[in-house]
């Protein structure tokens, strides 16, 4: 496992669980800050930079801090290469509702809530670095867009973009219930 955190008593913090298979693969790693870190790696003929994040939380957060953010992740994508497979993966705080036809190419047919600010973010940035909102994709009731519960409270704010110049290489994306990664955030995979 990688991690990146300010320190050990900080609140935020940001990993990758490589399998040790892919250990030997791993290229570079950039830990970033306590919110985004990148990890590179040799996926047989693909290298292929993953990107974990975690996004400032749309209500009591300080605007520059969320632009903070996502200008960071703009500068970590911009030095991707253009061939590279990316994937960029987290809690990303923002509900990305539905869409409309300009952003078709980014965005699928499938998600839950109404976006709000920091879903226009994601989907601003997905256009801009031509990433997949691999969550939108894949046909799922209802229940199984459904990343975080809290308080009696459902929504949809963790998710996976890919390039999509490698879309082709995705099969499902689906949200484990029962398997939390925390004990209100739902396991998010991509096969």
């Amino acid at each position: 496992m990688f991690y990146s955190s300010v320190d050990s008593n900080a609140r935020n913090g940001v990993g990758i669980i490589v399998d040790r298979h892919l250990k030997e693969e791993v290229m570079s790693v950039e830990r970033r800050n306590d919110r985004i870190m990148s990890l590179r790696l040799n996926v047989g003929e693909t290298e292929t930079t993953l990107l974990s994040v975690y996004a400032p939380q749309i209500m009591g957060r300080d605007e520059a801090e969320k632009d903070e953010l996502w200008s960071a992740m703009d500068e970590v994508m911009m030095a991707v290469p253009k061939e590279d497979g990316v994937l960029v993966g987290g809690d990303l705080n923002g509900h990305v509702g539905g869409n409309n036809d300009e952003e078709e190419r980014v965005f699928g047919r499938q998600s839950f809530g109404r976006r709000n600010e920091g879903g226009q973010r994601i989907v601003d940035h997905a256009v801009a670095f031509d990433l997949a909102i691999m969550d939108t994709f894949f046909r799922k009731r209802e229940e199984q867009l459904i990343t975080y519960r809290s308080g009696g409270r459902r929504s949809q704010i963790d998710y996976l973009l890919w390039r999509r110049y490698h879309l082709e290489e995705i099969k499902d994306v689906k949200v484990i219930n029962g398997d939390n990664v925390s004990a209100q955030h739902k396991l998010l995979v991509m096969d």
